[in-house]
């Protein structure tokens, strides 16, 4: 054994004896000795020393070499410098130095706290520029007029953002001004840290302009073409030079150099056109920067990582999302892929990266990159620190959005807790934390919380601002919406109205704010019944929108998107479509096609369809929607409650009920596994499991799942809330169909008293539950209260529906179909056709004379009247020929063929299908024709091409007594099938 050793010790030591040495040659300066004196002054006796190496002093010329072995030749080294009494300025240096590199190591030193001192220094002097600065804007800015005018122009393009008024800019003028304070620390410790002694003279003279207040001047000799031309033609003969490198080492060195200067002059260029709010003319500053770093040969990655950084955070300036995460994503490689080990660049690029993929979507990434921020700094910071609770509030917003409002609570909590621990109570950030509270207690269904964190925070803005101010109208839009929740419409609309308010006195009227208030003065005015006035204030938010940005940008398919929803309200969900479309056609040319605001838009545009009995559409844009969704989320997010609940909503309107109950028991339970009880998630999903269960005819289960939704929201709401009306209402309709029509009446009533208690006399919702009440007492017998009623919802919808709303057509319908049974009841004729002319007499302006000729005939035609009905209809094309383009041919050609005159009939049915309305009914019309002439063979021919051709009224076909004669054959019976 000890002879291996030995042979081992000796192979070691032969190897160590053959080794090669590298050096690493140096030199220690006094920091701008040159500069100041016109002699550079070295630093000697400072001990120099590193990994792998022996420690060496600087001789009386301040150089030093330092020797390693071959092995460790292209690796980097850390050095570290002391001498007593100094301190070092390009620390920054010192900590990747490559061993093997042929120029000398610079090393600057000043004496101890000169540093910091020339840091306070730099730091007063950028301060004082660029209070001057804006000093100077304000007074053109207060000059008024024309000088004015082309001062906020000059804004607009420096800040790529939309300026209306002097007071406009002057705000955003003090906005910029703050944020560019804060990059003021790290620019004086840049300027700091260079010596001007190897600074060119270009530099130099920038520098002396810019400390002397003249930051145009020094703009404007910093060219970047020439500099841009100056960086590569340096890099083209570094190039070139290196192949002769034992002859021109000392202008590689002085090239070298010229490269740095050329960038530190490009870099403070950028940094001074920044604190001009110039961020896009920065950004080509940079980009040159990167550009001659990329034409280094030697390659310079951490430098261009940095500029990558810089480059990104100035697209995030300009609002330019996807150039700012793909410069980010760009430097945080090229740090990877070099090793670096600085906590603050990693934890400062991941929580950037983490707040941009939020912004464009992206959720899992974004929670991706804040949990390695977070990690980051809890490696360096205690645990209560200001950067640890900006973390935990990021992940809760990011938490939030996933949809996972549990987590997103704990994390804003420990935020608040931390934060609280370095702020008094009066101060933005512990009421920005507060408000996020809020918006989570908001999404729990915990409102009573909800209402009081907010305001908690509309408390401290108002200690912190007074009354007028955008933080101030920003908690009221929140407590608008709150106030909405809970049924409060009135006190919704008030806090509405006093943040519009607040926002027109603090800004024009050309404002993103102003208009995002109308938009939910919109929503509220919808919510209280008021459709016109919501349609005014959402057309009003969507023209303000697009004098700001134009006809292509999320804001304008926001409010599309509002403008169609308050149009499917009106009942014209047709015009709702079309503008739904322009939405979706915003936000795919936005975004990506994978985005949640292009899914809400498909789900939005399949109830319209489905509103208008366009199943096949409203079904593929539904699941069109949820296909976006399932990309976006996992399947545990509430977005899925309100997709499945649209999708069974779908099915219901298709007649496909158990399609419909299997996607909304989905709901029920994932509502269940995300929430607690009680939460009216849960209520809304049994309420609507509930009425599928009646439309299947199950009606025990319609019962329970309608009294179990009740429960919930009686103990949210303590029994005072629209949704409680809701469901009483429900509940009452399934007592209908069970036959318990006492106890219907009973609960239909306490629907009607405390929607009372929210709405107004005259809102669709009282017309429908008095429309309700209607049909239940036509159900008991009691026609007269029936139609009194039914005279209340009509009056009602009369005054807040236009003429062509289903709700409104509806309530004519019945009143129609309670008179008839009045007239049927008493087997009296007459006491019908007084029933038609009372309705001749009502003061309806939905009924012109037209219509009220069309209800006449149809009423004689189905008591069987055939030739009043005739003659009826025959006046009707006298009076407005219109119709026979469209109706007329078929009801009058019914009416033939049901009093035999069957060349009448043949002829009416033949213009009929010449218009090519309804192909399917056209041929259904044959097949009454030969069914009533008792060509059996022929009318199930015609019949058969009906159902080939879309037609599929099975009940009538099930009815109609013109059918009699084919109901035996097994044809016919065949044909029921299929559309059963």
């Amino acid at each position: 054994m000890k002879t291996k050793f030995l042979l081992l010790t000796h192979l070691l030591t032969s190897l160590i004896a053959t080794s090669q040495q590298i050096s690493l040659p140096g030199v220690v300066s006094i920091q701008n000795s040159e500069y100041n004196t016109g002699t550079r002054q070295y630093v000697s006796g400072a001990s120099i020393s590193a990994d792998f190496t022996a420690d060496k002093l600087t001789d009386s010329n301040g150089t030093f070499i330092l020797e390693f072995v071959s092995e460790g030749n292209g690796k980097s080294t850390k050095l570290k410098v002391f001498k007593a009494g100094f301190e070092i300025v390009n620390q920054k240096a010192l900590g990747d130095v490559i061993i093997g590199r042929t120029s000398a190591l610079n090393i600057y030193m000043c004496k101890e706290g000169e540093l910091a001192e020339n840091q306070i220094k730099y730091h007063n002097i950028s301060l004082k520029n660029l209070y001057a600065e804006r000093d100077r804007r304000i007074a053109i800015l207060e000059k008024g007029g024309e000088v004015m005018q082309a001062e906020i122009e000059r804004l607009q393009e420096e800040l790529n953002t939309k300026i209306y008024t002097k007071n406009d800019a002057i705000i955003q003028l003090n906005q910029q001004i703050e944020e560019l304070q804060k990059k003021l620390p790290e620019f004086a410790k840049e300027l700091a840290s260079v010596n001007l002694d190897d600074a060119s003279e270009l530099y130099k003279r920038a520098f002396e302009l810019y400390i002397n207040g003249n930051v145009k001047e020094a703009i404007s000799i910093l060219d970047i073409d020439k500099l841009l031309a100056q960086g590569k033609e340096a890099t083209y003969s570094l190039k070139s030079l290196r192949k002769q490198r034992k002859i021109i080492d000392e202008t590689i060195a002085l090239l070298e150099q010229q490269i740095e200067q050329t960038v530190k002059s490009l870099e403070l260029g950028a940094e001074l056109l920044e604190q001009e709010f110039k961020y896009n003319e920065a950004s080509e500053y940079y980009e040159a920067i990167i550009t001659i770093l990329k034409s280094d040969p030697d390659g310079r990655e951490k430098d261009m990582a940095k500029f990558y950084n810089k480059l990104g955070l100035s697209s995030r300036e300009q609002g330019n999302y996807s150039k700012a995460l793909n410069y980010l994503l760009k430097a945080l490689k090229i740090y990877k892929s070099i090793h670096i080990n600085n906590h603050y660049i990693f934890a400062s690029i991941s929580n950037n990266l983490a707040m941009i993929y939020k912004h464009l979507g992206k959720l899992n990434e974004a929670l991706i990159y804040q949990k390695k921020s977070l990690k980051i700094d809890e490696q360096v910071y205690d645990e209560i620190h200001p950067s640890i609770a900006r973390n935990y509030n990021n992940l809760a917003m990011i938490y939030e959005d996933l949809g996972k409002s549990n987590e997103a609570l704990i994390y804003q909590k420990k935020s608040l807790e931390i934060d609280k621990q370095f702020y008094n109570e009066i101060h933005p950030i512990i009421a920005t934390r507060y408000n996020n509270l809020a918006m989570i207690y908001k999404g729990l269904g915990k409102l009573d919380l909800a209402f009081e964190f907010q305001k908690k925070a509309l408390l401290i803005d108002k200690e912190l601002y007074g009354e007028i101010h955008p933080s101030i109208a920003k908690n009221y839009n929140n407590l608008a919406m709150m106030y909405i929740d809970v049924g409060e419409f009135y006190k919704a609309l008030i806090v509405m109205r006093k943040a519009i308010y607040i926002y027109e006195t603090v800004y024009d009227e050309i404002h993103p704010y102003i208009a995002n208030s109308y938009g939910n003065l919109g929503a509220t005015y919808s919510e209280l019944g008021k459709l016109n006035k919501a349609l005014k204030a959402q057309e009003k938010s969507l023209e303000i929108d697009k004098q700001i940005y134009g006809e292509i940008h999320p804001s304008i398919a926001n409010g599309y998107n509002n403008l169609s929803i308050i149009y499917k309200n009106l009942g014209q969900s047709h015009k709702g479509i079309t503008i739904a479309w322009k939405a979706i056609y915003i936000y795919e040319t936005v975004y990506d096609e994978i985005h949640p605001y292009i899914a809400n838009s498909y789900s939005n545009l399949g109830i319209m369809y489905s509103e208008l009995g366009r199943f096949n559409r409203a079904l593929k844009a539904q699941k069109k929607a949820l296909e976006i969704y399932e990309q976006l989320y996992n399947e545990n997010h509430p977005t899925f409650i309100n997709v499945y609940n649209n999708l069974a909503c779908v099915y219901k309107d298709f007649g496909k009920f158990q399609d419909a109950m299997i996607i909304q028991q989905k709901a029920l339970l994932l509502s269940k596994k995300i929430y607690n009880e009680p939460h009216p998630s849960i209520a809304l999903n049994y309420g609507n499991l509930a009425v599928i269960y009646q439309d299947l005819g199950r009606l025990e289960e319609a019962l329970k799942a309608q009294k179990k939704a009740l429960s919930i929201n009686e103990e949210i709401y303590k029994k005072k809330h629209p949704s409680i009306a809701t469901n009483y209402s429900n509940l009452s309709l399934v007592y209908q169909d069970l036959g318990r029509l006492e106890e219907a009446l009973l609960t239909q009533k306490k629907a009607l008293t405390i929607d009372e208690q929210f709405y107004e006399t005259v809102h669709p919702i009282i017309a429908t539950r008095y429309n309700n009440l209607a049909l239940i007492l036509k159900d008991l017998g009691r026609l007269e209260e029936s139609l009194m009623a039914q005279k209340k919802a009509l009056m009602i919808n009369k005054k807040v529906l236009p003429k062509t709303h289903p709700n409104l057509i509806t309530s004519f319908k019945n009143l129609s179909n309670i008179q008839y049974a009045m007239g049927v009841r008493d087997f009296d004729l007459k006491k019908y056709k007084e029933a038609l002319v009372f309705f001749n007499n009502i003061s309806v302006d939905y009924f012109d004379n037209s219509e009220l000729y069309i209800f006449t005939a149809l009423c004689y035609y189905h008591l069987g009247y055939h030739t009043l009905a005739i003659d009826t209809y025959k006046v009707l094309a006298q009076l407005n020929p219109k119709v026979k383009k469209d109706f007329y041919y078929n009801n009058i050609g019914t009416a033939y063929v049901k009093n035999k005159q069957f060349p009448e009939a043949l002829n009416a049915f033949q213009e009929y299908e010449e218009l090519g309305i309804d192909k399917g009914r056209s041929y259904r019309n044959y097949a009454m024709y030969h069914a009533l002439q008792n060509q059996p063979k022929k009318a199930i021919e015609m019949l058969q091409k009906a159902i080939e051709l879309g037609y599929d009224d099975i009940d009538w076909l099930k009815t109609d007594d013109s059918m009699d004669s084919l109901r035996s054959l097994p044809e016919f019976q065949e044909i029921l099938k299929k559309l059963e």
